[in-house]
């Protein structure tokens, strides 16, 4: 989100590119919101999509 000035997504970037570089599986999705880095509380039409994939898959990797 570029609206977010405390944590900024170009640092996002940078920290799931390396959690990926050391072997960590994870994703990064730069979605933009007027909130901030709290938009995943209210905005929930762009970010429930990506919260309910990543339980998916966590709940899914967990029964293997």
């Amino acid at each position: 989100m570029e609206t977010d000035i405390l944590f900024p997504a170009y640092q996002q970037k940078e920290i799931a590119d390396a959690l990926r570089s050391n072997g960590i599986d994870t994703s990064f999705a730069n979605l933009e919101s007027l909130m901030g880095h709290d938009a995943f509380l209210v905005d929930h039409e762009h970010f429930n999509p990506h919260i309910v994939a990543y339980f998916d898959r966590i709940w899914f990797e967990d029964k293997l």
